[in-house]
């Protein structure tokens, strides 16, 4: 079994499927909406089986990780982190990815390189953790073959292999790899940038009651690979899914990162989900937006961005504030 948040992503959960492990669900913290550490105590106490927690790096900003690694180290449990928005995020003096020092149990982390990600090669991803962990994960993503081409093929390799397992084909082509090398390159100023417009939208909208802005905790360095928005509902004429629909009039693309678990239908048949057993995701989500956020954005892209969220916003004030 694993421990999963009931956020946003899907990806970690159906992962479990094919190994016949059941994912447990619990909610997640209302700032940062990454996993509650107290909801996973709760549920490894009482779920017998759990063999492993899997917190998600959500938006780029690192779960709550000394808890977790103290709960995984207590009850004998591996931690496998899906860092897909998390290049280059640190937790405390410790970036994402990087081993956690004195933590004994299996650790493993997993980055995407998918087209939208902070560093892409189109497709495909990253896998980090202790070398007898990731070393037969090596043989897994290769049909099971105990030396790829590299090592059958060149004048150093021996022709000599064995198939040992029935893998996959998960191996990143050497195209893409080509391609996240020159990204990596870029990847500080491509940084830098994201961080500017972030201070751009908090700057603009910080001040706006009926707007909430994403959360940083200080012992963080998010990877800030989304910028969420909240909307104070009580103070809009306007819900979520309108605000979208009007940024769209305004020819702003806006989204919603990401929806829960428990309203995906496969997930709400087979395990019997219900909103009020995850009330913080449920609520965070009929609240949530996601706005532009690419180093490619110009100051024009960034601006016209602020304009029309801002006159959205005026144009939909409750009666109760318009009075006020």
């Amino acid at each position: 079994m694993s421990g999963r948040t009931s956020s946003k992503k899907s990806s970690a959960t159906s992962s479990a499927r094919p190994t016949r492990a059941r994912p447990v669900l619990v909610d997640v913290e209302p700032d940062t909406l990454n996993l509650d550490p107290d909801q996973v105590e709760h549920a490894v106490r009482r779920t017998p089986g759990v063999r492993a927690i899997v917190p998600v790096h959500l938006y780029g900003h690192p779960a709550d990780m000394d808890p977790i690694y103290d709960i995984a180290h207590r009850h004998g449990l591996a931690v496998i982190e899906d860092a897909a928005h998390a290049l280059p995020a640190w937790y405390h003096d410790r970036m994402i990815g990087a081993p956690a020092a004195g933590f004994d149990q299996p650790n493993l982390v997993a980055f995407s390189f998918y087209a939208t990600k902070n560093l892409t090669t189109g497709e495909g991803g990253m896998l980090t953790g202790p070398s007898e962990l990731v070393e037969p994960a090596r043989v897994w993503s290769l049909h099971g073959m105990s030396h790829d081409a590299y090592d059958r093929y060149t004048s150093n390799g021996s022709w000599k292999y064995d198939v040992v397992l029935p893998g996959f084909k998960y191996n990143m082509p050497d195209l893409q790899a080509a391609l996240g090398l020159q990204q990596l390159r870029h990847l500080d100023a491509m940084q830098r940038r994201r961080h500017e417009i972030v201070e751009r939208y908090d700057t603009a909208f910080g001040p706006v009651q009926e707007l909430e802005t994403p959360y940083e905790r200080p012992h963080v360095r998010s990877a800030w690979h989304i910028y969420l928005l909240r909307l104070r509902r009580e103070r809009l004429r306007i819900n979520r899914d309108a605000f979208i629909s009007e940024l769209k009039k305004r020819n702003i693309g806006a989204s919603v990162h990401f929806i829960p678990i428990h309203l995906h239908s496969y997930y709400r048949n087979r395990y019997g989900l219900r909103p009020e057993q995850f009330p913080v995701a449920q609520r965070e989500f009929e609240r949530m937006l996601s706005l532009p956020l690419s180093p490619a954005h110009s100051e024009e892209d960034i601006e016209d961005v602020i304009q029309a969220v801002t006159e959205i916003v005026q144009t939909n004030l409750s009666r109760m504030r318009t009075v006020a």
